[in-house]
């Protein structure tokens, strides 16, 4: 099977040309120029699992690119992997996988969330993670679910309502595990959140409180589209999930951003946010 090489999944693509990739990288903005970026790497950026070496990442382009002129092609993977554009680094140096087994509880009826989790599969095989992923569409009896093998539940909602606190209030006295994660997600035609992270009661009481104050940045606007599918989204997504599985095996450092903090984005002012929750 090819090896694939994934974004780093905080980038996001602003703008593409034939002679200019301008791409953000959590707050900075960088404005890749030249023919060649276009020509040689954007039809392979959409979806991409992590290379382990810059060798592998040169390899697998030079294997797909019939003719390139070489030293472009080296300028730009210096480029592209000098700002982290590309090489998205999972330390591969322990000997086990990082496992955990994730639950999608899909309150959106998108019905895109099983080929996000293919990649997250296809991931496994290249970096020291594993993500063990079902996805459940809109359960109404949740008793009849057993929650005895989960380490992370994602409630994905298209808006928040206080129907969700008992979903989420139900899910977190049924989790066995004893570091498990509830992690609510709102996503919508306007705007996305993740987080924060609910473990206890405490965390569950701020988690409804930061919800609720969140809504007005969303519920001004008609709003019939789920974004379970646009890449920023699952990017920034998929990025949190390989943190909480760090955070949650704790052999390893995690930069899970969902520890008293919501990650925030609205399309319209296209600012990536990251807040700190302040206690109640």
């Amino acid at each position: 099977m090819k090896k694939k090489i994934m974004l780093n999944p905080i980038t996001r693509f602003i703008s593409i040309s034939e002679k200019s990739i301008k791409l953000q990288l959590e707050e900075k903005i960088y404005d890749l120029k030249g023919e060649k970026v276009e020509k040689y790497f954007i039809s392979f950026f959409k979806y991409y699992v992590s290379p382990i070496s810059i060798t592998d990442l040169m390899n697998f382009i030079s294997e797909n690119i019939s003719l390139f002129v070489e030293k472009d092609f080296f300028q730009v993977i210096q480029t592209l992997s000098q700002y982290g554009i590309i090489l998205w680094h999972i330390d591969s140096s322990q000997n086990k996988y990082l496992t955990s087994n994730v639950a999608f509880f899909d309150y959106t009826h998108s019905g895109n969330l099983k080929k996000f989790c293919k990649v997250l599969s296809e991931a496994s095989k290249s970096t020291s993670m594993l993500l063990n992923c079902d996805v459940i569409d809109a359960p109404t009896d949740l008793n009849s679910i057993s929650f005895n093998k989960y380490d992370i539940v994602l409630v994905l909602i298209w808006a928040w309502y206080p129907v969700y606190e008992n979903v989420i209030t139900t899910i977190l006295a049924s989790l066995a595990k004893s570091n498990a994660v509830v992690l609510p997600i709102v996503c919508n035609d306007n705007y996305f959140s993740i987080g924060p992270q609910v473990i206890d009661e405490r965390t569950k009481q701020l988690a409804y409180f930061v919800l609720d104050q969140e809504k007005i940045r969303y519920s001004k606007f008609h709003y019939d589209n789920y974004y379970t599918s646009d890449v920023f989204f699952l990017s920034n997504l998929a990025n949190e999930l390989f943190e909480l599985t760090k955070k949650i095996d704790g052999s390893v450092d995690s930069k899970s951003k969902t520890i008293n903090r919501i990650i925030t984005n609205n399309y319209f002012s296209g600012k990536l946010s990251n807040k700190k929750l302040i206690d109640l």
